[in-house]
């Protein structure tokens, strides 16, 4: 019998050999007898940082023992091992396909055994690692770290703990004014910072310490009342100075210096009244309506002295009397005329002339002698 012309007999050894050909979805390379299981690799999704792995595993399906030289192509793919010395017939080998995804497109690439296309390969990336809503930076995005859900473009920032949380590449200014923390005295107000114009509102915008230096100037401020200590009573029991101030800024870090010595003034009040009495610290809790104290207090002598008022280096006003202008026996008050006659100046209350004898009354406004 004949089957197209085929004997009987040899049709039914090809039917053999075609029962025993395995049912394999693997490629088979022709010129080496090798089978590839999976034929298609899929790898990933992968995030944008991290590697997706997969197996290919090659059988050689001749005859005789093979050498492989392992290669891939395709963006992000690499194998190992790079070859194999010697695969018997009838044997396999796993091969260790990674991929790093380079981009947030699909990857195409090939498992090649020598010259020859084993496996097709496919690479996906995943541009949202974390899951926050914010894509990789490779992927186009701007999500500084895709690992974690709680850094990224949309989320909170949480000042001065060394994290980045919201990827603008600043932790540690939060008022954005281009001075970080440990240089801005006040790191919540952008018009605070090193270099800035100090004006007279009780804040020191130039962080060096003292409030409103910045136009300070002859006459912004005036002694106008004197209260030295009875010298029969403990020092500084019972001594004040009493200024007014043209535009109620803040004394802090101002000066005060005497014969005797220079004292520093600390704010105490807040900052805008037109009349301040100076204290020493020892008379805060004796006299609370000290608008700002004078650390330490510079002892003034009755007899003769002379006072300077300072402000960053500049002298605002200063005073200089002697035994002719009666202090010894009684307290000075400012004649309040002579400062709404007109331009008020460091020399408006130099003359003795302008001063009249006042009994003591500390922090209040005496605008007439008596």
């Amino acid at each position: 019998m004949t089957y197209h012309n085929i004997p009987y007999r040899k049709l039914s050894v090809i039917a053999l050999v075609m029962a025993c050909t395995p049912s394999h979805r693997a490629f088979v390379a022709p010129d080496h007898g090798l089978l590839a299981d999976p034929e298609t690799l899929t790898l990933g999704p992968a995030t944008m940082d991290g590697v997706a792995a997969g197996v290919v595993q090659v059988t050689n399906a001749g005859l005789d023992p093979i050498a492989l030289d392992v290669a891939v192509d395709g963006p992000g793919f690499s194998v190992e091992p790079p070859s194999v010395a010697e695969l018997p017939p009838g044997s396999a080998v796993s091969l260790y396909l990674r991929f790093a995804p380079q981009s947030a497109a699909v990857a195409d690439g090939t498992l090649y055994v020598g010259e020859e296309p084993v496996a097709t390969l496919i690479g996906l990336a995943d541009p949202d690692g974390d899951d926050d809503g914010d894509t990789h930076p490779a992927a186009g995005g701007d999500d500084c770290d895709d690992t974690d859900p709680d850094i990224g473009p949309s989320s909170p920032e949480v000042w001065y703990d060394g994290v980045d949380q919201d990827c603008d590449g600043n932790d540690d200014d939060a008022d954005r004014d281009g001075y970080p923390v440990d240089e801005d005295c006040d790191d919540h107000d952008g018009q605070v910072h090193p270099g800035h114009a100090d004006g007279p509102d009780g804040v020191d915008e130039d962080c060096d310490g003292i409030a409103d230096e910045d136009g300070a100037e002859s006459g912004t401020a005036l002694l106008t009342e004197l209260f030295p200590e009875n010298p029969s009573k403990p020092e500084g029991s019972d001594e004040y100075i009493e200024l007014w101030l043209k535009d109620g800024r803040s004394l802090e870090g101002w000066e005060l210096h005497a014969e005797s010595g220079t004292g520093t003034l600390h704010q105490v009040a807040e900052p805008g009244a037109e009349i301040v009495l100076l204290c020493s610290e020892a008379l805060l809790d004796e006299q609370p309506d000290c608008g700002a104290t004078v650390d330490p207090w510079p002892r003034l002598d009755r007899q003769s002295d002379s006072i300077a008022l300072v402000a960053a280096g500049v002298t605002v006003d200063t005073l200089r009397w002697t035994g002719i202008w009666g202090l010894d026996g009684q307290h000075l008050q400012l004649d309040w005329s002579r400062i709404t006659a007109g331009e008020v100046t460091d020399a408006t209350n130099d003359p003795r002339s302008a001063w009249c004898a006042a009994p003591a009354t500390p922090a209040e406004e005496n605008r007439t002698c008596p």
